[in-house]
């Protein structure tokens, strides 16, 4: 969602890390915000009612893409552990579970053995949502709550602009044929 790309964006930016990262299940409202809406702190908090801190870790690309991985294997059933990320662009194929591309934003792979930093929930840091790759990383700081990290991010910038979909997650869907299909049976 925009919402969550901007709640990535956010605590990449307040954090000062490479990666942002937030689940669904940290974002808990369905509100869309008309173009011109001032968004204020209220706003902010009612959405994302969960008062975790945010939290800068440091973990290398490998663990952080079993990560997603582990974040993305219950699409397509609606999870909490759906990912919002800033900062890379990751391809997902859904019929093999698992990560095929893995870039920086601008489009350059990233070195598996490199350790990257990573803003994220502490609940997420800790392994939450049955991700245990992500307790591969260090934390190193801990920070206000999430919707206190957001907040200072939008008001610093005053005037913000989301589209839709900015394609920071692509979910490829194969469909593999049955080789048994359209052979008389013997």
């Amino acid at each position: 969602s925009s919402f969550g790309n901007l709640v990535a964006d956010a605590l990449r930016s307040e954090l000062g890390a490479g990666i942002g990262f937030v689940s669904g299940g940290f974002l808990r409202s369905n509100r869309v915000h008309a173009a011109k809406t001032t968004l204020t702190v209220g706003m902010l908090q009612a959405d994302m009612p969960i008062q975790g801190r945010a939290v800068l870790t440091q973990i290398k690309v490998r663990h952080l893409v079993t990560a997603l991985e582990e974040q993305l294997a219950a699409y397509p059933v609606l999870s909490g552990s759906y990912p919002h990320v800033s900062g890379v662009r990751v391809v997902y194929d859904c019929s093999l579970k698992q990560i095929t591309a893995f870039t920086g934003e601008e489009g350059r792979p990233m070195d598996p053995d490199v350790a990257v930093t990573v803003a994220t929930t502490q609940f997420i840091a800790g392994g939450g949502d049955g991700c245990g790759a992500w307790c591969h990383g260090t934390v190193l700081a801990t920070h206000d709550v999430v919707a206190m990290e957001v907040a200072r991010f939008v008001e610093k910038r005053r005037i913000l602009s989301y589209p839709a979909s900015e394609g920071r997650i692509r979910l490829l869907h194969r469909f593999v044929a049955d080789a048994s299909l359209g052979q008389d049976p013997q």
